[in-house]
């Protein structure tokens, strides 16, 4: 079987908005398995365009080829092209064809994918290989460099540094499952890990997650937060999430913020995350913000007075569309100067769009 000189556009602005629904799978057919002496593709060049993306990505394969289609060797599977004119590079190995067509025992593979900005590697079998299932494999993923790996197709980041992910892969095609995972991006002033497993990761089901994460690159700060905390020196955050039904709880959070002219802010508690409008329900969380003087909150709101330094504790409940904030006390000030006061409970309404003041009780106290 041989395939060649094949060009494919793909541009996703010309689609739709709509897509249509996913039609159930049709099981009831016969597999047939056709006789292959050599499977050769040469030359497949595919250009894909995303909605509102400038610029095409452009893949190109120069040769895939599958060799050595006997009953007792293993197939030798060869592959090189471009993606985003820089070079790729495929080799491995799977089992013998025998193996493959009489199904009677695990069907093995290794393959190694080198990327201009880093490798994957995929090493294990498939128990049942014409019923899809009894995967188990290993899987590696280590990018030197991944804003790089980004820019092939187009996209611009911040230096993000190193990445490495491995995961182990157990079931079957149609329900994987991923276990032993570990994720870690590592760069100067930037950690991130995530370790645990997600049952069913197609469906977004079983996760069981350790977040853990340190942040204090000014580059990535501004690319990520610049918008909504312009002050932010540094961000640490550590979460569990757990699957609990169609939804994913949030527990153990802890967020410490801490930016300049002295702010420090706390975040402790937990939420649930719906996953059908990605909203945040079943808040319990308890906040804490210190800072040398409200100079910091001067940059929302220029009408607040300079003083400090400022103390301010509140518990949070409700959810993104009607948030609860209770129990609030706020100090500013010194004995020598200008002291605020302020305490009472309030509620915001939808947290997801521009929020709105729905509720207010509070007293406050000036003293000069």
């Amino acid at each position: 079987l041989h395939i060649e000189q094949v060009n494919i556009d793909i541009d996703e602005s010309l689609a739709p908005e709509e897509t249509p629904p996913d039609t159930p799978d049709d099981d009831s057919g016969v597999f047939i398995t056709p006789i292959i002496h050599d499977f050769v593709l040469n030359a497949i060049r595919v250009n894909y365009r995303g909605r509102g993306d400038p610029h095409a990505v452009e893949f190109f394969l120069e040769k895939l080829a599958i060799e050595e289609f006997s009953e007792t060797k293993p197939l030798l599977v060869t592959a090189h092209g471009q993606i985003s004119g820089r070079k790729f590079i495929l080799d491995g190995t799977l089992g013998d064809l025998a193996g493959l067509l009489e199904g009677t025992s695990p069907y093995p593979a290794n393959l190694e994918l080198q990327l201009p900005a880093g490798s994957v590697n995929l090493d294990g079998q498939v128990g049942k290989p014409h019923e899809g299932t009894g995967l188990d494999f290993q899987l590696d993923v280590h990018v030197p460099s991944l804003e790089e790996l980004v820019a092939l197709v187009h996209l611009q980041m911040p230096p993000l540094g190193a990445l490495s992910f491995s995961t182990r892969i157990l079931g079957s095609v149609n329900a994987p499952e991923l276990s032993d995972t570990d994720l870690a991006l590592q760069h100067d002033g930037l950690a991130i890990n995530v370790r645990g497993g997600i049952r069913e990761p197609l469906a977004l089901r079983g996760i069981e997650l350790q977040i853990d994460s340190q942040l204090s690159n000014r580059a990535v700060l501004d690319y990520f937060l610049s918008e909504y905390l312009p002050a932010a020196e540094s961000v640490s955050l550590s979460a569990r999430l757990q699957s609990e039904e169609d939804n994913v709880a949030v527990k153990d959070l802890s967020v410490l913020l801490m930016a300049d002219k002295g702010l420090t802010a706390t975040l402790k508690g937990q939420a649930m995350l719906a996953r059908r409008d990605q909203a945040l329900t079943n808040i319990d969380a308890r906040l804490e913000y210190r800072a040398r003087d409200t100079s910091a909150i001067r940059h929302f709101n220029a009408q607040v007075p300079l003083v400090g330094p400022v103390h301010l504790k509140a518990l949070l409940a409700g959810d993104t569309a009607q948030l609860s904030i209770t129990g609030i006390s706020l100090r500013a000030g010194s004995e020598q100067g200008i002291q605020l006061g302020a305490g009472g409970r309030l509620t915001l309404a939808e947290l997801t769009g521009t929020p709105r003041l729905s509720s207010l009780d509070f007293g406050t106290t000036l003293t000069a």
